[in-house]
Formats: structure tokens, C-alpha cells, sequence
């Protein structure tokens, strides 16, 4: 019997010039298209073991897959039919990277073929094997884009006949529930023999760096590896960061440069560029040196905003993202570029975009460790770009970094918390950055000592001797701006509950209940809670109904510990949609953004002006979710929208 497997993954491909070079560094393939550039910056889809190659035009930015031009199926004059060797009959192993235009029809991607009688249809939804009536169907739900990688081991039959491979067309000797190939197909890679796991694992990781998808496995995401099967991205080691990866690097022994990158999962919210944001990566002009990588993914937090326990005045993004440099990274700079325009939006006046960059790596953002680089100019529409942002200036090999929405110039705070079992003061590190120097401090406690003085831009102020209580917070800059801020300094050994910052009366009309568990094991503690209109409790559980600012203070033998939280008026969570451009053209791509009110579920289906559904799709995971759609009749279609109970429709006109 032949044992076929199929393993499907989301990845990104490159040029690859010189002869020597392999996928991977894999010595073998018998077949191995990518797109590359003629001596005119003429971009083609090239054979690089036979160096045939044909010219495509790859303009638009829907062709473009990870910034590389690819070739949009059908295309005229682009070869379709690619004979294998007679071996490839018995033991092949065959990589083919796809995005369809419309990734909620089935489509076929690839036919295989013995001795002109249909074995094998590979389609973006399943594999079907018509010589023994089995389908295998893919476990996730279609993505934007794809890498598919089929391999086929001899088993105890011999594998008889000449094998050949079709891309994008259905066989005509079966009907099958599958269309032909609409989208791009940017490489595709065969090699006669079964390889090897770590070989796989090479050609994987090769694709997947170039074309911007994440690599999954089961029960551990693999290691990205270079040509020489060095880990260059060590997903193993931070499976809480694999998420959304993006690549920039080089790798001679496979042909690849990336200089220019974003994630498929979601373009276009963060790329990565070594020069400017720019063209594409046949074409831009930043070089790197071999063997250098730099590669980041993200936490899989939402997009929300988390304000600084100090400076209340700064909120800090959830979403963080770890980048691992390996190589010549020291000299290397890179523009880094957010989406902002479509999930966030405008800044309140006086406020602007910092990148916090935590050194260490350790996500913990100390003053010490982080360093925070203001946006240098005004947004250009939806988009906020930091240039010439070094890494691993440390050289501990990786960094973490997120966004940061606060004032133009911001007071960094970094609070030591006193003990109560054994007398043991606090203290306060104040930095100041932006605005015009020197700056002027003021901390005073209630009922309390003052204490006063003054610091430069990028020196620390340690104020010392803090007790447990209640301080406020003043510090002006040298042309009279100001920065005002309360704090509750509480001891490190008092009682500890789990409060959140912010709460939300029930839409029912019904009061909020708090019953917030301790975090400490003590036996007697006192619970003293206080709000709005005077009101004042005690004890564990509390009933809310007014919305305002509360106080809660836990007390075990005057060692004290005090919250501050808000609790918010009832408010219905409104599933938002942008949809653009609307009216279009015929084949033009159409672009939906849905903002969900918390992580949830979207449910998205597509119907003609008949109220037939076209088409169905679920996304889940995120709070922001966005999708490019090409229609090829004209017509009005209504796209209906589902999170939870709320439904919204619109309406899309194309003409």
C-alpha cells in the first residue's frame, strides 16, 4: 500500500538565483517554481533547476503574497503541467504554497496523475484519493494562505506508471465538487524521494519565513530552521509567542532575503521593513547579511488597552510581541509599522504613539530595561511608523516590545512597595522623557512629609523612605507643562485580593455582586469598601448599583493594602463593520473589517441578490477580524455578520 500523508500549514516564499542553492538547503527537488526577477526587475515565475522562466504582471497589491509578486491563477502563458520522474511514482514528498482569492469556495490546487489515469486531487479544502474513494478533509477551516505539504512512502505494492502533477484545473475524467484555481500560487517544490522529518522540517521552515504564515504541529509548534538546520526561531521554547510569526533574514543556501514582511494571518496590522515600507521583495533596497534573522511573533492577546498602575495617564497595548535575533543583527535597523487607522483610531489631543522595547525580554517593562521611542511624525492615514529601530542592543539574543498611547512627554515610575512585618521603607524611581528638561518633582503624602527636586532627561530620581498611604504625584517641565498623579502605596506583606481595574453593571438592571477572592492566606482581615454618595461596606461580598469610583481596603492588624477601581454604567457591547471599497468594480478586491466588542466568534456569510448563500466562514480568537473578497459578476450581495446574538448586514454593490 502507498501511505500518504498531508500536513497543512500557512506560509511565505522568496527569489532564488544561484544553481547551487536548495529549498531549504534540501540537495533533490525535481521540481521547484518561485517567482523571481529578470535582468529588467520583470517579475516570473521561474524553474530554478531548469531556469525556464515566464513573465507575469504583478502589480496590484492583491498579487502580492507577503510582499513577494505572485503569479495569479488562471494565468495565461504560465505552465500548468510538470512531468515527474518515474520514481516520484513510488516515493515523493511535494510542497505547494496557495492563496485563493475566495477562500470559502473549494478549489482545486494541484492534480496528480500515473500514466494519465487521476490518482490524487488536492484541493484548499481536502485531499482526495480516487484510487481508493478516501478524503481526507483539513481540521482548520480555510485561511487566506496556505503551504500544503504531501508526501507519499512506498509501501508492499510497487507504484507502476509515469507520474505528473497539474496545477489549478480540475481532471476532466471526474466530476468533482471543486472549481478550478483562482489566486496565487507563488511555489511549488517536488522532490522523487521521501524526506527525512528534519529535511521537512528545513523546507517548512524555508517557506514559512518567506511567506509570513506560522508553522503548527502537534502537540508542539516546530523550531524554524535555516539551511544548515540551525533553530532560528525556537517556537518550542516560547509557544506563548507563536502567533502571527514574521520573518525578516537571509539564508544564501536557500536563495532567500526577506527585507520586507508582515503576518498572512493578518496583513498589514504589523510589517517589518529594513529601510522603508516600501515595494516588495524583488525590489527593495535593503540588503542583509547571510545568515541574519530576525524573527518575532505574538502573545495571542487582545487589542486592548491596559493602563500603567502609576502614570494612569498612559495605557499600555496587551498584545506584546518577542522578536529572537540571530547573526549580524547589531548594525541592522528596521521601520516598524502598525495598523492603528481601523482598530483604534484618533488619540485624544495631546496624546501620541510610543514604542516601548523591553531589552530583557522578560515582558516586565522595569525603567532599567526598557527603552520607549516616540513616534517621530504625524500618522500617515492608518498607519504609524517608527524608522531606524535597532534590536538586541543587549545582545541577550531577544527582545519584547508593544505600543504605548500616552502624552508627548511621559514620567516613567517605578514603585519599590514597604513591608509591615519588617519595618522596611518604599521608594519611587521617577525618569521623564519628552518635553523640555530639566524637570520638577513634587510627591506628597496625606498628611504627610514633601519631598522635592529636580532631574534631567534620561537620569532617575530615587525618592526614599516611603510609607504605606496615600501620595500625590506632581512633576512640570521646564516650560510649565504638568503631570499629576495619585498613588496608593501599599505594603508588599499586606492582604492581597484579585480586583480588576474596571467593572460593568449588568445590563439587567440587576446589582454587581463582588465577591473577589484573597490572594493571601490570612485568617483575619478586615474589608472596608467605599463610593459613590457616601456609600461604605463591609465584608467579603459587596452589591453595587451605582456606577463611579470605589475604594476597597483590606486591613489585618494596621497592615493595609488599598484598591482603587472603577465600576461602569450598563452599556450593550455593538458589533461593528467597515466595508470598502463600496460600490466596486468586477474582480476588485473588497475589503470587510468586523470589530467585535470583546473575543468572541464571527460568523460571516455571503449571499446574491436571489438570497442564495455564496458563501460561509467562521473566525474566532481575536476582536478584530478583516477579509479581502474578489466577486467576478456584477450584482447587489448583502455580507451578513454574526457575533453572539448580534446580526448586522450590508449591503455591497458590484458593478
Amino acid at each position: 500500500n502507498i501511505v500518504c500523508y498531508l500536513l497543512l500549514l500557512a506560509l511565505i516564499n522568496g527569489p532564488l538565483r544561484a544553481q547551487s542553492v536548495a529549498p531549504g538547503g534540501v540537495p533533490g527537488a525535481v521540481q521547484w517554481w518561485a517567482t523571481s526577477t529578470d535582468g529588467q526587475g520583470q517579475a516570473q515565475w521561474q524553474d530554478h533547476l531548469a531556469g525556464l522562466a515566464f513573465p507575469f504582471t504583478a502589480t496590484a497589491e492583491p498579487a502580492l503574497t507577503n510582499y513577494w509578486p505572485a503569479p495569479q491563477w488562471p494565468a495565461a502563458g504560465l505552465p500548468d503541467q510538470f512531468p515527474l520522474p518515474a520514481r516520484a511514482a513510488r516515493q515523493v514528498t511535494l510542497f505547494s504554497v496557495y492563496r485563493a482569492v475566495d477562500p470559502g469556495e473549494e478549489q482545486v490546487v494541484w492534480t496528480w496523475y500515473q500514466d494519465d489515469q487521476v490518482r490524487q486531487v488536492m484541493t484548499n479544502y481536502r485531499l482526495a484519493n480516487l484510487r481508493d474513494r478516501t478524503y481526507l478533509n483539513y481540521p482548520d477551516p480555510p485561511r487566506h494562505t496556505h503551504l500544503s505539504t504531501y508526501w507519499q512512502g512506498e509501501g508492499s505494492k510497487a507504484a507502476v506508471g509515469i507520474p505528473a502533477l497539474q496545477l489549478g484545473q480540475p481532471p476532466a475524467t471526474v466530476s468533482l465538487p471543486a472549481t478550478r484555481w483562482y489566486g496565487a500560487l507563488p511555489e511549488m517544490i517536488a522532490y522523487d524521494r521521501f524526506l527525512a522529518p528534519e529535511e521537512r522540517q528545513r523546507v517548512e521552515s524555508y517557506l514559512a519565513m518567506k511567506y509570513g504564515l506560522t508553522l503548527r504541529g502537534l502537540p508542539d509548534a516546530p523550531d524554524y530552521l535555516n539551511a544548515a538546520g540551525q533553530v532560528v526561531w525556537a517556537a518550542s521554547e516560547e509557544p506563548d509567542f507563536h502567533h502571527r510569526v514574521i520573518s525578516l533574514g537571509r539564508d544564501d543556501a536557500s536563495g532567500w532575503q526577506q527585507t520586507i514582511a508582515t503576518s498572512a494571518e493578518m496583513p498589514e496590522l504589523l510589517t517589518l521593513a529594513t529601510g522603508p515600507v516600501a515595494g516588495n521583495n524583488l525590489h527593495h533596497p535593503a540588503t542583509l547579511p547571510d545568515q541574519t534573522f530576525l524573527i518575532l511573533g505574538d502573545n495571542d492577546e487582545p487589542l486592548d488597552w491596559q493602563p500603567l498602575p502609576v502614570t494612569t495617564d498612559q495605557q499600555r497595548l496587551a498584545r506584546q510581541w518577542r522578536v529572537q535575533a540571530t547573526g549580524e543583527t547589531e548594525a541592522l535597523t528596521t521601520s516598524v509599522r502598525f495598523e492603528v487607522g481601523r482598530w483604534q483610531g484618533q488619540l485624544a489631543p495631546g496624546q501620541t504613539w510610543w514604542l516601548a522595547i523591553d531589552r530583557s525580554g522578560t515582558g516586565d517593562f522595569s525603567l532599567d530595561q526598557t527603552d520607549y521611542l516616540p513616534l517621530p511624525s504625524s500618522p500617515n492615514g492608518r498607519f504609524i511608523t517608527f524608522p531606524e529601530v535597532r534590536w538586541d542592543t543587549d545582545g541577550s539574543g531577544a527582545d519584547q516590545f508593544t505600543l504605548v498611547a500616552g502624552p508627548t512627554w511621559l514620567v516613567h515610575a517605578e514603585l519599590d512597595l514597604p513591608t509591615c512585618a519588617v519595618t522596611n521603607p518604599g521608594s519611587l524611581r521617577l525618569q521623564c522623557q519628552g518635553g523640555a528638561t530639566p524637570y520638577f518633582y513634587t510627591l506628597q503624602q496625606r498628611g504627610g512629609a514633601t519631598l522635592t527636586g529636580s532631574l534631567t532627561e534620561g537620569a532617575s530620581a530615587l525618592l526614599e523612605g516611603l510609607s504605606a498611604g496615600n501620595y500625590q504625584l506632581l512633576l512640570t517641565d521646564a516650560t510649565g507643562q504638568q503631570r499629576a498623579y495619585q498613588l496608593e502605596l501599599s505594603a508588599q506583606d499586606a492582604p492581597e485580593a484579585k480586583i480588576e481595574a474596571t467593572y460593568e453593571l449588568p445590563a439587567t438592571g440587576e446589582p454587581l455582586t463582588l465577591s473577589p477572592p484573597l490572594l493571601t492566606t490570612d485568617p483575619e482581615v478586615q474589608w472596608a469598601w467605599e463610593g459613590p454618595a457616601g456609600f461604605q461596606a463591609g465584608g467579603p461580598t459587596v452589591s453595587l448599583r451605582e456606577a463611579g469610583a470605589y475604594t476597597l481596603r483590606l486591613n489585618r492588624d494596621g497592615c493595609q493594602r488599598t484598591y482603587s477601581f472603577r465600576v461602569e454604567a450598563a452599556a450593550m457591547p455593538v458589533l461593528r463593520v467597515r466595508l470598502y471599497p463600496n460600490p466596486a468594480a468586477v474582480g476588485a478586491p473588497v475589503q470587510w473589517q468586523a470589530f467585535l466588542p470583546e473575543t468572541g466568534e464571527l460568523e460571516v456569510n455571503l449571499f446574491n441578490a436571489r438570497g442564495q448563500l455564496l458563501d460561509r466562514q467562521t473566525y474566532w480568537g481575536d476582536q478584530y477580524y478583516a477579509h479581502d473578497l474578489q466577486l467576478r459578476e456584477a450584482g447587489i450581495y448583502q455580507l451578513r455578520f454574526r457575533s453572539g446574538d448580534q446580526i448586522l448586514t450590508q449591503k455591497l454593490v458590484i458593478q
